[in-house]
């Protein structure tokens, strides 16, 4: 297998377990523990990625799991997105004003 395989599919399984932990979370059977364990594991990933929208999807990731035991990282997941969505669509404002309005609702929410 390609070492460029190999890395898609971490990227998928780290993602995915990202949002199985987050499931198990709101279920009330994830412990802290486990939180932090499917978190720890972002930033090896981030460190070897050259593609900056890769980097911060992963980031964003990261962040949501960590959400669960401390809220302040939604602020931060939340800023990582905006970063990618200008990574995304360089120097358009329109692009940047849609997902904060689309987070804004979100939390309306919550």
């Amino acid at each position: 297998m390609s070492s460029l395989f190999i890395k898609s599919l971490n990227y998928f399984f780290q993602i995915k377990h990202s949002f199985q932990i987050c499931t198990k979370w709101q279920a009330g059977k994830a412990t802290y523990k486990e939180t932090r364990q499917a978190a720890a594991m972002t930033p090896d990933l981030v460190r070897t990625e050259k593609d900056p929208v890769k980097a911060k999807v992963l980031r964003v990731m990261g962040q949501v799991a960590l959400i669960l035991h401390v809220k302040r990282h939604a602020l931060i997941a939340s800023d990582y997105a905006i970063t990618l969505i200008n990574l995304m669509y360089l120097k358009n404002l329109e692009e940047v004003r849609k997902e904060r309005k689309i987070q804004i609702e979100l939390m309306k929410n919550v």
